[in-house]
């Protein structure tokens, strides 16, 4: 099967906090739709390997990160707004490039090799400030999702916003 690069492109006025809603037909459509890509670009399937391979190794240092950042978010949900505003900062350019990377994937071909290496990077560091710094759960969940998902993670989120 072959899919077109730019599928399901949709507008940014949606939430990213939809791109955790696939479930049933459309979660099943959605892995087809990401074999049949897997399938046709080999470098993709190769980029989704080493990024799950990478996030297995950080994976139990999130738990550590998950047990250091309790007094942060112990701090964040009794203390001000302020201070959530402030992890949620510092935590923006990390998932930004992790979406950024996944953009530049998609239209800038000839990069994909050192985005192989960089966006991997970003999704493990990512993930770990998401362990440590206090994050609404559905909000935690979707960005964890579309971590797990990268290279994919702007076109899973692009396919949400065209399902709902």
């Amino acid at each position: 099967m072959k899919y077109s690069e730019h599928a399901n492109v949709i507008g940014q006025d949606q939430s990213r906090c939809e791109a955790d809603t696939l479930n049933g037909e459309d979660l099943t459509t959605w892995q087809v739709h990401v074999t049949g890509l897997r399938e046709y670009d080999t470098f993709l399937n190769l980029a989704m390997k080493f990024t799950y391979v990478c996030m297995v190794v950080a994976s139990p240092l999130s738990k550590v990160f998950y047990v250091l950042g309790t007094p942060l978010r112990l701090v964040g949900y009794g203390g001000s707004g302020l201070l959530h505003v402030l992890f949620r900062l510092l935590l923006a350019p990390f998932f930004g490039t992790v979406l950024l990377t996944s953009s530049i994937w998609t239209n800038v071909k000839q990069l994909r090799p050192i985005l192989t290496v960089i966006g991997p990077i970003f999704v493990i560091l990512t993930l770990w400030l998401l362990a440590l710094f206090p994050e609404e759960l559905e909000t935690k969940e979707t960005k964890e999702k579309l971590c797990k998902n990268w290279p994919l993670s702007r076109r899973r989120l692009e396919w949400e916003r065209g399902h709902y």
